[in-house]
């Protein structure tokens, strides 16, 4: 599928309109900063064109998942770059080359990140430079190991402590107060998981995390289709689907699927995606490669969906749980449902309580069917998964 993107980790690796209902998070959302997401600057590291062009996607990516800024494309800014690198023969890391192309891609803010290895850590340091000030807005570093899956974890803490001071740091979930020690839930029903390193990995009942499946690299978020096909949101923000219905076979690209971050299924067997904006977005047909339409009316602001009973769910941008009104897509949201902080992703278990990945990536599971009721976690052996399915 993506294995010409693939960043080499462990052999194949490659590197998410949470809901704001409140006016002023919503003005927010529709006056969002857009930002020009340069390379990263290696410094004394080590590391192939290939895998610093995909942190950088990966950086974009993370940037406007956070729901407080708009990102420019990332082919718009790699077409810029190489046009400059032509014309003067050395890549594009100083502050006033940044400069000047991220004004010519209309962007009103530009971000520079740079590694370098220290001993055995790599600390990253990311800078947020305002082009219409021409001063530094913020700064953050992060550190870590030097592996190519510690730097996506290092960057994306670096991503989440740039946007904080804007879109607020949600707590991470907490076991439920309990007078008497009882056990954690488990699992009922078998479940696949993408893991850190964007692979696919399955985990039966009772049993741990298997090896990643063949051929399921690089996706960042999975659904099963009515086909009875598996689909991944590509690093690229593309769909993509398994040619059979074998998880193993090869992923296969669907023409006019550009550009979502979570997808899901309705009842008429047609495809809903969060677009980038945080809006939702509905094919024109049940046809996989039909053109996107939207986005949906009151839609706003979302980064995963999910579907309960043809109604639609939403994770807002404080991690919490939203739920439309009626079964129509375009009724407007009610929330933030009780109990349901802090949260990146959910889905069903088999004995149909909800499923949640928290802040840790780990898999909480609600006590009971009741959506309100609280959180229980984390499953034991659940670590570390940024999106799950149940398994067929």
């Amino acid at each position: 599928m993506l294995a010409n993107r693939s960043l080499g980790i462990s052999g194949a690796t490659c590197l998410s309109l949470i809901l704001v209902v409140l006016s002023g998070s919503l003005a927010l959302a529709q006056t969002k900063p857009i930002v020009a997401v340069f390379d990263l600057e290696t410094g004394n590291l080590k590391l192939s064109g290939q895998v610093v062009g995909a942190l950088a996607d990966f950086m974009s990516a993370e940037l406007a998942s956070s729901g407080v800024y708009s990102v420019v494309p990332r082919d718009q800014v790699k077409q810029r770059m190489l046009q400059q690198k032509k014309k003067s023969y050395r890549k594009c890391f100083d502050e006033n080359c940044q400069i000047e192309i991220g004004r010519e891609l209309a962007a009103q803010k530009s971000l520079s990140s740079k590694v370098i290895r220290l001993g055995k850590k790599c600390v990253v340091t990311l800078t947020l430079f305002d082009l219409r000030k021409s001063t530094t807005e913020r700064a953050v570093t992060s550190k870590g190991a030097c592996s190519e899956e510690a730097l996506l974890q290092t960057l994306e803490k670096a991503v989440a402590d740039l946007t904080a001071p804007i879109r607020g740091a949600p707590e991470p979930p907490k076991p439920v107060a309990a007078k008497k020690p009882t056990p954690l839930p488990k699992l009922s029903g078998t479940v696949l998981g993408v893991g850190m390193d964007f692979n696919i990995y399955r985990k039966p009942v009772g049993k741990s995390w298997e090896r990643p499946l063949k051929n399921s690299c690089c996706v960042s978020a999975i659904e099963f289709g009515p086909d009875g096909h598996l689909y991944g949101i590509g690093l690229q923000r593309n769909v993509w689907r398994k040619e059979t219905k074998d998880l193993e076979s090869k992923w296969v690209q669907i023409a006019n699927s550009c550009c979502v971050k979570d997808i899901v299924f309705d009842s008429q067997g047609v495809m809903l995606g969060t677009g980038l904006g945080n809006n939702v977005w509905r094919k024109e047909s049940p046809k996989i490669d039909s053109k996107w339409t939207g986005p949906i009316a009151n839609s706003c602001c979302v980064y995963a969906i999910g579907l309960d009973r043809r109604v639609l769910l939403g994770i807002g941008v404080q991690n919490q749980l939203w739920r439309k009104e009626n079964t129509k897509f375009d009724s407007k949201w009610t929330g933030p449902i009780a109990n349901s902080c802090c949260i990146k992703s959910i889905a069903y278990d088999t004995d149909g309580q909800m499923l949640g990945i928290g802040s840790q990536n780990q898999i909480w599971k609600k006590e009971t069917v009741d959506q309100k009721s609280s959180w229980r976690g984390p499953l034991p052996g659940s670590c570390c998964v940024m999106d799950l399915i149940p398994a067929p």
